[in-house]
């Protein structure tokens, strides 16, 4: 029954260009169920934090590794309106289709401290902190910032 409903359902895969560097067995997992359901799109900025570039910036192609990989429909898409063109023909079609958006890398951070700084869990640990900031969130209690 999962599998059933699993399968009926529009799945969308948000990734990185610099996670998807560090480890890409999901893309080859992807490539060999390849289901119909599935809309993959990378943001390729061409950096991972404050390392620096990636290899998109030179000679990689994430969109070829996809082909590679097996994946049916892919595509590098660089302005705004063939990305949203791209999504479009994705979500009406039942075709695999993995795109990788182009994107300038912002140099400001959008927030302050030093969260480039710290280890992976203290950058989760941040993540966290900063969505409890949210004002719509569940846990908030009162104005004091107490947490349930």
């Amino acid at each position: 029954e999962f599998r059933r409903v699993l399968f009926r359902s529009r799945v969308l895969a948000l990734d990185g260009d610099g996670r998807l560097m560090i480890e890409d067995s999901g893309l080859i997992t992807a490539g060999d169920v390849a289901s119909g359901n599935l809309l993959a799109i990378v943001i390729d900025n061409a950096s991972y934090t404050d390392m620096g570039e990636t290899f998109t910036a030179r000679r990689v192609d994430l969109e070829k590794m996809a082909a590679g990989a097996g994946i049916p429909r892919t595509r590098t898409v660089r302005t705004l309106e063939d990305f949203e063109a791209a999504v479009r023909e994705a979500l009406a079609g039942n075709v695999f289709t993995f795109l990788v958006a182009k994107v300038t890398r912002d140099t400001k951070l959008p927030f302050a401290g030093n969260y480039i700084q710290r280890s992976e869990r203290g950058m989760k640990e941040s993540f966290v902190d900063a969505v409890k900031q949210l004002p719509d969130y569940p846990g908030r209690v009162d104005a004091n910032t107490r947490w349930k």
